[in-house]
């Protein structure tokens, strides 16, 4: 894509100060796009791509929590009125292990990961419903858990929204770093991958930008595996 590909376009990135939502947030500002981030982080990594005036960070915002989010997007509306697509990328693993350890572990993943997708995803499609009746704006979802969700969605407001969804393999973020410090083998998981190797945060936000994309007009309702052939 030219580094003007996005010139004009705002987007609403969840998650974003971290992992692949912070990929993604890096790919869309050198795409020349203005970017939301919402994260519950108090500060983003540095400046990416130096570009400060098209990036727009609203810290300790809690996507399991719908009034947050509603005042959130009041307060982004207010500075840009047109927004073009949302991507989900607000995600938790319980205390740092994939397995649980105690009904509240499980109820605070499913907040962030499921509901918060929901409240997030529910503003934005409300506003668009608004705001577009004809044009045609779009939703990426991250993750395995939001594919029913997606897919519902895509048929519901097709053809004026478009919602995919991007399912990473297995993919080296400072989640995953985590459970390696928690004495996990990095080579198992690269035995485990046909590419014998991890994926890039990188890797996981092209995929996200290109379902973006004017080149994906004629894309809804899927799910895209982006995980080294691991299936």
């Amino acid at each position: 894509m030219p580094s003007n590909a996005f010139l004009g376009r705002s987007f609403i990135v969840t998650g974003g100060a971290s992992g692949i939502g912070f990929g993604v947030v890096k790919k869309l500002l050198g795409l020349s796009a203005t970017v939301h981030v919402l994260d519950l982080a108090a500060s983003l990594p540095n400046d990416p791509q130096g570009a400060s005036d098209r990036l727009n960070f609203y810290p300790r915002t809690d996507v399991s929590s719908r009034e947050a989010i509603k005042a959130t997007f009041q307060s982004i509306l207010e500075k840009s009125p047109d927004i073009h697509g949302l991507v989900n990328c607000a995600g938790i693993s319980p205390r740092d292990t994939f397995i649980p350890e105690s009904d509240e572990d499980f109820n605070n993943t499913m907040a962030v990961n499921l509901h918060g997708v929901w409240n997030t995803g529910a503003e934005y499609l409300r506003y668009i419903s608004a705001k577009y009746p004809h044009d045609r704006p779009d939703n990426v979802n991250i993750g395995s858990m939001v594919n029913i969700g997606s897919t519902s969605w895509a048929n519901d407001f097709a053809p004026r929204v478009r919602v995919n969804c991007v399912a990473p393999g297995i993919t080296e973020t400072p989640m995953l770093q985590k459970q390696v410090a928690l004495g996990e083998r990095m080579d198992a998981y690269n035995a485990a991958i046909p590419m014998t190797r991890l994926g890039s945060c990188e890797e996981i936000a092209d995929s996200v930008v290109f379902l973006l994309g004017d080149g994906s007009s004629y894309i809804t309702g899927q799910v895209l595996p982006v995980s080294g052939g691991l299936v």
